[in-house]
């Protein structure tokens, strides 16, 4: 089976991360080929590289979205740049087509529609990955509508990352399924004793809810218990975003307890986590919550906001919710108490069991390739 992956990204991010985790561990049964924008980024082409999978590259990717306009004539220019790029990318996409002969085509994002229409026009099986809710959580706008999307996604085979999105995207026959992510392998599994720190990992950005958790930290500093404790913070960002940010702890009158520590790579994140108290999950609508699974992993908790993908994988796990400011404080209040004690212990080791069941690398994988089968089956 060869499979062509397209990817909308060159950089480390979730969906990346997911799909290269899925493509590694699969190669003994699948031959992939991967279609990878051409960037500045170098890690992925060096972990494609490094790991034998072939890979092609374009300039530009096209994504089916629309920004907000004041002016007709900026969406017009902004339109007319997007359909030269998707002609551009077409043309490319049937380049490797016609040199590979792929059995299947797995658009890793719901923002890329070519694979889907070249592989309707070429009668090759074709899997759309929804990994996003797009207008919730990144505000998109879509191209030609959200009922549009959906009729696309009717007619192809797709793989939802939560059951939220599938939901939302009233996905419910059966070419639909839901796939978790693949996070780590089985044997991926740590306990280490705390230190006194809170993480917070993530693109620093108004929807990631960093803002929150700082305000949410500063009233945790006023318990007299909280002096020599710590909030982490990891990830780049608009550097007048995370200088507004670092404006706020200093008229909180925080910020010799918040640490602003830049881009992290996965395996300096998950070292962090390891000894955090807590992983803090404040985003708005997370697709997923990638790192609440990993956190999982990493044995340590998870204070996360109950919406999205969070809460979905909260219900499962036995981890911490929040909705509002006061009651993100008390979660921040509750687990300094428990840390290193028994009640803390057997809750991380509940939650691994879980992740290893729902959120391994080994689940993703078997689903994954039997819906590969269920698609090339039916054609």
């Amino acid at each position: 089976m060869k499979v062509l992956y397209l990817l909308h990204i060159s950089e480390m991010h979730g969906s990346t991360i997911s799909i290269l985790n899925l493509i590694k561990n699969s190669k003994d049964k699948i031959e992939p080929i991967v279609l990878i924008p051409k960037g500045k980024n170098k890690i992925l082409e060096s972990l494609l590289y490094k790991n034998g999978i072939k890979y092609y590259q374009c300039y530009r990717i096209p994504i089916s979205v629309v920004p907000k306009f004041n002016s007709p004539v900026k969406k017009t220019a902004y339109l007319i740049k997007l359909y030269i790029i998707k002609l551009l990318y077409i043309i490319k996409l049937l380049s490797i087509i016609r040199i590979e002969r792929p059995t299947l085509i797995h658009t890793n994002v719901g923002v890329i529609y070519e694979g889907y229409r070249l592989a309707k026009l070429l009668k090759i099986p074709h899997i759309w990955h929804l990994r996003e809710y797009q207008d919730r959580d990144f505000k998109w706008n879509f191209l030609y509508g959200k009922k549009y999307f959906e009729r696309m996604l009717e007619k192809s085979y797709v793989v939802c990352i939560t059951k939220d999105i599938k939901k939302y995207f009233n996905l419910n026959g059966p070419k639909a399924v839901t796939i978790y992510n693949g996070i780590y392998n089985n044997d991926h599994i740590t306990i280490e004793p705390k230190e006194k720190y809170f993480l917070c990992a993530s693109r620093i950005s108004p929807n990631k809810g960093q803002e929150d958790v700082i305000k949410a930290f500063a009233s945790f500093c006023k318990n007299s218990s909280a002096i020599d404790w710590k909030l982490i913070i990891a990830g780049d960002g608009e550097k007048e975003y995370i200088n507004y940010l670092k404006n706020l702890t200093i008229q909180l009158r925080c910020d010799s307890n918040i640490e602003f520590i830049g881009f992290q790579s996965p395996d300096d994140v998950f070292q962090l986590m390891k000894k955090a108290a807590a992983l803090v999950v404040a985003s708005q609508n997370e697709g997923f919550g990638r790192m609440t699974a990993e956190a999982c992993f990493a044995g340590t908790a998870v204070i996360g906001r109950y919406i999205g993908g969070t809460k979905e994988i909260l219900d499962t796990i036995e981890g911490y919710s929040f909705l509002t400011i006061l009651e993100l404080t008390d979660r921040l209040i509750e687990i300094s108490q428990i840390i290193n004690t028994t009640i803390y212990q057997k809750k991380i080791v509940n939650s691994q069991d879980i992740a290893r069941k729902l959120f391994s690398i080994e689940q993703n994988i078997t689903n994954t390739l039997y819906f590969y089968k269920l698609a090339l089956h039916e054609k």
